[in-house]
């Protein structure tokens, strides 16, 4: 579904991102690997269009690359910033409409009611002001409103990062689900536990280049592969 070729990324004169390929089938989690500043979050921006990018980025037959950002959220791929954007003085439920976008049938896959059933806390506060609720609670706010908008792609930075582990147990299980309804998901997150458990495939990132490909069962009989490049 998703095809990256070859995509290099720069902040300025900077070259961050140094060539990378790798692909997001249909209902599948792939997941990005490494330390702090090896290149990760800028793939999620420069496939979505937030970075200075060369290269291909493709969905199915349609080029990526060089289009505004609305218009690759508007082809399918949805972006879940590390950073939770909402909207601070918008109710709950207000940012869960603006994400609403129908299917190409003009049916929704995802229904408002739905995320509240999933997240009763959501439902809870769906009058509160977006800008109130805890850590948490806006990262599901942000995950379900991206789902709204009928993605066919997913890119999810750091979904778990300060989270209570009940919380994260929750976050891991949508994402798994979402994945499961047939949506790509492209996962950048430093817990390796889940990443590892959720993904199909996982590439290792280091200096703007993916060091090591492969399923997380070939991942954990590679352990230089986790010292060099993964080890804290």
């Amino acid at each position: 579904m998703l095809s990256i070729k070859n995509l290099h990324a720069y902040y300025g004169q900077s070259h961050i991102l140094q060539g990378i390929d790798l692909e997001v089938p249909a209902g599948a989690v792939v997941s990005l690997l490494g330390r702090n500043g090896a290149g990760r979050s800028t793939a999620l921006k420069a496939i979505i269009g937030e970075v200075q990018a060369q290269g291909s980025v493709r969905l199915d037959d349609a080029e990526m690359i060089g289009l505004p950002q609305h218009r690759v959220a508007r082809a399918g791929i949805a972006y879940v910033p590390e950073s939770r954007d909402v909207f601070p003085e918008l109710t709950v439920r207000k940012n869960l409409s603006l994400g609403m976008k129908r299917g190409p049938g003009g049916e929704s896959k995802w229904k408002l009611e739905e995320m509240f059933q999933r997240f009763p806390r959501l439902a809870e506060r769906a009058e509160v002001n977006a800008g109130s609720l805890s850590g948490g609670e806006q990262q599901m706010l942000t995950i379900c409103r991206s789902l709204l908008g009928n993605p066919r792609v997913m890119l999810v930075d750091e979904p778990t990062e300060g989270l209570a582990p009940k919380v994260v147990a929750q976050v891991a299980e949508l994402l798994s689900d979402i994945a499961a309804a047939g949506v790509g998901i492209l996962l950048v997150e430093q817990k390796l536990t889940i990443a590892m458990r959720l993904s199909r495939t996982v590439h290792v990132m280091g200096r703007g280049q993916i060091v090591y490909s492969g399923s997380p069962e070939a991942l954990t009989a590679q352990p230089e592969i986790f010292r060099q490049w993964l080890a804290v």
